[in-house]
């Protein structure tokens, strides 16, 4: 299987890492389910648009999760040999005949809407422009709740 080739990296300068400074390990936890979360959320809006002809490619949809001391991995893939395949061959272009018509051996794709190539790398472009955001307020929440507990056993509540 093809190792992927979109990568979110959240180094130790942004607004994640100060957050897990001042949260400590509850900030960690809190970014590793949301990591998972953002990894499923991702695997299921790549699945309305994987091409489906027979289900088979759909079917092997998955979200794995690795970690490694401080560093997570979060891998969405299909498990397919033919995955990469579906996902690289491009259509051809609007009202053009398919090209084996006229040139054998050039390859292309045709898929009924919804479905597309680059089913994976379209959502995780639109996803990771704010996967930073959600999960910075995915932290402050947990924060925010689990600070408004204390208070309120300080309080005797």
């Amino acid at each position: 299987m093809a190792q992927p080739a979109i990568t979110l990296n959240l180094d130790g300068e942004g607004r994640i890492a100060r957050l897990l400074r001042i949260t400590g390990k509850e900030g960690v936890k809190e970014l590793e389910r949301g990591l998972r979360a953002e990894g499923e959320n991702l695997r299921t809006e790549s699945m309305r648009i994987v091409p489906h002809e027979f289900g088979i490619l759909r079917n092997t949809a998955f979200v794995q999760q690795k970690r490694s001391g401080d560093a997570f991995e979060i891998i969405v893939g299909y498990g397919t040999r033919y995955a990469l395949f579906v996902h690289e061959i491009p259509p051809p272009e609007e009202g053009a005949p398919h090209p084996q018509q006229f040139e054998p051996g050039v390859r292309t794709a045709r898929h009924k809407p919804p479905t597309t190539w680059k089913y994976l790398e379209r959502p995780a472009l639109k996803r990771f422009a704010k996967a930073e955001d959600r999960l910075a307020r995915r932290i402050m929440r947990k924060v925010r709740a689990k600070a408004q507990t204390a208070n309120l056993r300080t309080a005797g509540v």
